[in-house]
């Protein structure tokens, strides 16, 4: 489902890039990225929590500006439709 989700992701954001990581402790994380969706800039602010494997067990996704976040939703939401009727 992951996969699914991030080639999902790859369809409606460009220009996707790192802008900054930061370590917060107690195996936090987080990282900012700049892209764009449909042309308007947007910012997603990732916050990762990884296990004693270093594997991600809790992710929290942040966007701005809320216009954008909204037709990111939007988008991402008609496109998991697609694939799960596709997969009915």
């Amino acid at each position: 489902m992951i996969v699914i989700g991030l080639s999902i992701v790859s369809k409606i954001v460009s220009e996707f890039r790192l802008v900054r990581t930061y370590e917060a402790g107690d195996n936090w994380h987080a990282a900012v990225f700049d892209a764009k969706i449909d042309g308007e800039a947007v910012q997603f602010s990732d916050h990762l929590h990884v296990d004693e494997n270093n594997c991600i067990d809790h992710i929290e996704i942040f966007m701005r500006p809320t216009s954008v976040a909204d037709a990111f939703n939007a988008k991402m939401s008609a496109e998991i439709r697609k694939v799960v009727n596709k997969n009915k």
